[in-house]
């Protein structure tokens, strides 16, 4: 009994199987196969050309890179701007007492706060709102 020729899309499914590890390599609908690892779609009508595709330079070096970036940390509180005690509590303090900002160009609170603090933008940036939150 001859042998009957099946379709080019279950070819190259059964061609593209040995190297797809959970279908993260390669991709396939039907005619159209697409490496995930070097983001391009891949030409095939033989098994070589995906043999080729898979030996070349570029495929291995995405490869290697993909298998690197596959373990991704979750950044947990180090995204959050780190706080500091004092200006919380003397922002909480001119917010309770109600000391306008304007007041802060005061030049010997302005000499004080230097002193403390090298940048006034930050003590309004980040702890104006807490302050408020607080007193109310």
């Amino acid at each position: 009994m001859p042998k009957t020729k099946s379709n080019l899309g279950s070819s190259i499914t059964r061609w593209v199987e040995p190297y797809n590890r959970d279908k993260t390599v390669f991709n396939t609908s039907g005619l159209v196969v697409y490496c995930q690892v070097c983001d391009r779609q891949v030409r095939c009508n033989k098994k070589f050309q995906i043999t080729q595709h898979v030996t070349t330079e570029f495929h291995l070096k995405c490869l290697k890179k993909s298998s690197n970036n596959s373990k991704q940390m979750l950044l947990g509180d180090e995204t959050k701007p780190k706080t500091s005690s004092f200006n919380e509590d003397l922002c909480l303090n001119l917010v309770a007492a109600n000391i306008p900002w304007f007041k802060l160009q005061n030049p010997v609170f302005r000499d004080f706060y230097k002193i403390i603090q090298k940048n006034t933008f930050l003590m309004k940036a980040l702890y104006v709102n807490l302050s408020y939150i607080h007193v109310m």
